[in-house]
């Protein structure tokens, strides 16, 4: 059984690596050189703690994957006039596939019900197909936004244009258009 508690500064080295993976996950999923270090994530990090709504999923050793104290994920809410958002979760590569990140969904349900909202909403980037079939698969429904992106920049040699060109992209069907999405239903 894993624990939820707010974070607190003894977390921070794991916090830190922890936003280091997510965002460079992130980068690679839309095939981005956008790929932060631990000072970035520094950064990041204090800007989150502003909103005191961070929240560390941690290993209890009893009859999870890791031994007592790790940090195995995380979860950053926001709250704009009682609307509740999930911003970020989190869970540690090594521990992905575990049910930790289901159990860091239902915990942060849970604790926006008891502050009386009446929904829970979140984001997810397009290309992070991974991600959506975790939502939808929890309840989820998509609602109203699309992100589209037009790359200006020629891709600078021969070889980053081959491999632009290769870049995967997946055919969905959405209100009836077909679009092209970055990334492999199998990106997981």
């Amino acid at each position: 059984m894993n624990v939820i508690r707010e974070y607190n500064e003894t977390d921070r080295q794991q916090a830190l690596n922890l936003i280091v993976q997510f965002f460079n996950h992130h980068a690679d999923c839309v095939s981005s050189e956008r790929w932060i270090d631990i000072c970035r994530a520094e950064s990041i990090l204090n800007e989150w703690l502003e909103s005191k709504l961070l929240f560390l999923c941690e290993g209890t050793g009893s009859d999870g994957p890791a031994s007592p104290g790790a940090i195995l994920g995380l979860s950053r809410l926001r709250e704009d006039h009682g609307t509740y958002w999930v911003e970020d979760i989190i869970v540690d590569a090594r521990y992905r596939g575990q049910g930790i990140g289901t159990d860091i969904l239902k915990w942060a349900e849970d604790w926006v019900r008891a502050r009386g909202a009446s929904s829970l909403f979140l984001d997810v980037v397009p290309a992070n197909l991974a991600a959506m079939d975790f939502f939808i698969g929890r309840g989820y429904v998509y609602l109203n936004t699309i992100e589209l992106r037009k790359d200006f920049a020629a891709p600078a040699t021969p070889e980053d244009k081959a491999s632009l060109d290769k870049a995967s992209l997946t055919p969905v069907t959405l209100f009836g258009r077909r679009l092209l999405v970055r990334g492999l239903p199998d990106d997981r």
